[in-house]
């Protein structure tokens, strides 16, 4: 986080200006401290996880990844190390008639480690955006979840 005379200096604004900002445009006020160069650092993150997906090993059919994004999921992100359990409570209704295939995605999940889940719900999050502009879901979940997928 920059301080006051950190961005006077760099933004060349008076701390006038800043103070004005501060009032009438609190959001790019808030960007301005903010703008310590975490950005490079959420941009290096996200190269190395999308290199670490690469070496995700594929054992999740298309139906299964079709039958999770049924659920809400990706909605308790802040537990995901608890991502099959959430699975599991989610389909309780279903689990009586569906018992083998469901306890079969259940494994799945549990398998992953903490840096798998944290993509696949940021999977999750990705596929359900482009589920409402796109009429072919199969299609982005293929394209979405790639590495979670087996080829058959």
């Amino acid at each position: 986080m920059y301080t006051k005379k950190e961005i006077t200096e760099k933004y060349e604004v008076t701390r006038t200006t800043l103070h004005n900002w501060k009032t009438t445009k609190p959001n790019l006020y808030n960007l301005l401290l903010n703008s310590d160069g975490s950005n490079n650092q959420v941009r290096e993150l996200n190269i190395v996880l999308e290199k670490y997906s690469k070496t995700i090993r594929c054992n999740f059919l298309l139906e299964e990844i079709e039958y999770i994004l049924n659920f809400d999921i990706e909605k308790n992100f802040n537990e995901i190390e608890k991502l099959d359990t959430l699975f599991i409570e989610s389909t309780s209704c279903d689990i009586k008639q569906n018992s083998e295939f469901i306890l079969n995605i259940y494994q799945k999940i549990k398998s992953l480690n903490i840096v798998e889940r944290y993509i696949f719900i940021t999977r999750i999050k990705s596929v359900k955006k482009q589920k409402n502009k796109s009429s072919e879901t199969q299609s982005v979940i293929k394209h979405y979840f790639k590495e979670f997928l087996i080829e058959i």
